[in-house]
This record gives structure tokens, C-alpha cells and sequence, in this order.
């Protein structure tokens, strides 16, 4: 991981079976690769070795979540990362800057059949661009 990679770095808590641990993340993206979500145990990254890394490929959700203050989760392949920031303020730097970077990933999916640019996901529609308008099918 390189420091220019790093998209967002900080202190959050992760909801581990019934308790919320403290846990320094780390969201980083290198060059065209999806964006890595990974966590430690603190901020000494340099000592510590990553708990978990999750990649946010372009069936990630982010969405809030209720229950607990400044808390969001991260929903990827049927499994949820439920975190809490410190703050509203960060809370929302974070699920914007996961959304801006699981966008990316989406883009990235996008492939052209004909003249017909069409999103490829298990549980997507595909989307017909005629004219500027756009019409959904699936």
C-alpha cells in the first residue's frame, strides 16, 4: 500500500459479534485495481497486520444504519462490515468517499455489445442509451 493510494484513513468502530472495537481503516485505490477497504488493530500499520481487506467491487452497497450514532455499513456479497465514525461529519466523508470509489468499480464493469453500453451485474438492469434517453431492461 502506498501513501499516494490512500484515499481515507482514520479511527472507526467495527461491530464484532456483540461489542464495537476500536480499529484504524485504511481505504486505498492503486492505479485501475478496485478500491481496498482494510483494517488493523490500531494506527501502527507499519507493526500490525491487517485484520481484514475487503474489496469493493461493483456489487458493494454503502447504507447507513440504524441503532447506533454516526454508524454505516458496507454490504458486499451478502456479508455487512457495520462501522461507526467519530463524527456525522465523518461519517459522511467516509460512505461518500466508499460510494465514490465503488462507482469507479462500476464504471470500470461497463462494456460495449454493438452500439449498446450495458452495466454487467448479477442483480442489475441493463441500461439502452438511444437519443439521451435511457431505458431500462431486464
Amino acid at each position: 500500500m502506498e501513501k499516494q493510494d490512500i484515499r481515507m484513513q482514520g479511527i472507526m468502530h467495527k461491530k464484532g459479534g456483540m461489542r464495537w472495537q476500536r480499529r484504524y481503516f485504511v481505504l486505498y485505490q492503486s492505479g485501475s485495481r478496485p478500491a481496498q477497504l482494510t483494517y488493523f488493530k490500531d494506527e501502527n500499520i507499519g507493526k500490525n497486520e491487517a485484520r481484514a481487506t475487503l474489496e469493493l467491487t461493483s456489487d458493494a452497497k454503502v447504507d447507513l444504519l440504524l441503532g447506533k450514532q454516526h454508524a454505516f455499513q458496507v454490504i458486499l456479497k451478502g456479508r455487512a462490515l457495520k462501522v461507526a465514525a467519530e463524527t456525522h461529519e465523518d461519517r459522511e466523508k467516509w460512505m461518500n468517499c466508499l460510494r465514490d470509489c465503488i462507482a469507479v468499480a462500476i464504471t470500470q464493469t461497463m462494456v460495449h455489445v454493438g452500439c449498446c453500453p450495458c452495466i454487467i451485474s448479477a442483480n442489475t438492469a441493463c441500461a439502452v442509451f438511444w437519443d439521451g434517453v435511457v431505458n431500462f431492461s431486464g
